[in-house]
């Protein structure tokens, strides 16, 4: 797809993506003429923080989920990636799995072993100290969301067991299949996601406006488009508003605000006159394209 500069004219057969607290935001306002160029943003003074570095990843777990993150990984800026996965499904099974969703891996190397995340001693040999990021993976072969995370928190607590002292301990997220839960993982130290509820509220958005799809694909699919959460850093205090527009100049979309580190509270659409804290931990929620970045001297 063809990326837009900002300064692009809009065709009648374009279409509009709007993030917006509601739907009267997304009106276009009068006033302004049509043809009139937008005027440069001073983007002096605010950088963003890196996406985070390291490529050496321990998968534990597998799912048929799998294959299409490891394809995004495949796809992402930076260089090649390490995984390791430890799993109790045969490494054949996983072959056949990944080949079906038609992912080819040439830039990660992946190695599979074999062992139950149950077990502290299997963890304790994969040593997952030495990882840059440790990704638990609920498995979708017990039948409930319950059993699976019964499975994935006492893999999680014996991990924790094993990093405690850590002076760097890899990066974690865990995914879970119950909401409820959530609130048995450190969210001070630890991302969550719950898939079956990220995964109804898209389709639910795509039943309700079907081409928000495209919308979808472009951001959750492969490629470099990213959705992160993003330090930043100024010398001044600043306001939401004010970052997202000088941001804007960059192609780098704000949408939201996550106030201190893990488990901070979530703002989306906040308030423009809201101050963000830009020496402490809170992030920006954004959405940008990896190689516009690298040419355009953002972070």
């Amino acid at each position: 797809q063809r990326q837009m500069c900002i300064r692009d004219r809009i065709d009648s057969e374009d279409g509009l993506v709007f993030v917006a607290a509601t739907y009267d935001d997304t009106e276009l306002k009068t006033g302004a003429s049509p043809t009139s160029p937008p005027q440069p943003v001073a983007t002096s003074g605010v950088e963003l923080e890196p996406m985070g570095k390291g490529s050496r990843v321990l998968v534990l777990g597998w799912s048929r989920r799998m294959p299409d993150v490891l394809g995004q990984l495949e796809h992402a800026l930076g260089e090649p990636w390490s995984v390791d996965v430890l799993s109790a499904v045969d490494p054949q099974q996983r072959l056949a799995d990944i080949a079906e969703h038609g992912v080819s891996l040439e830039r990660t190397v992946l190695k599979h072993t074999v062992g139950d995340l149950t077990v502290p001693e299997n963890l304790a040999k994969m040593e997952p100290g030495k990882y840059d990021r440790v990704f638990l993976v609920a498995s979708d072969w017990p039948v409930t969301g319950d059993a699976a995370d019964a499975r994935t928190i006492s893999t999680y607590i014996a991990l924790t067991g094993l990093l405690e002292g850590n002076a760097a301990p890899p990066h974690m997220l865990v995914e879970l299949a119950y909401e409820g839960n959530v609130e048995l993982v450190d969210a001070g130290r630890t991302e969550v996601v719950v898939s079956p509820r990220v995964l109804s509220r898209l389709l639910a958005r795509v039943v309700l406006r079907p081409q928000l799809s495209f919308v979808i694909d472009e951001v959750f699919g492969q490629g470099s488009t990213q959705l992160r959460f993003a330090g930043v850093r100024s010398e001044r205090s600043r306001s939401f508003g004010e970052l997202a527009a000088e941001l804007r100049s960059r192609r780098i979309v704000v949408l939201g605000l996550r106030r201190g580190g893990l488990g901070g509270e979530l703002l989306l659409a906040p308030n423009p006159e809201l101050l963000v804290d830009c020496t402490g931990k809170d992030a920006l929620i954004v959405l940008d394209d990896g190689d516009v970045r690298e040419t355009t001297g953002a972070a």
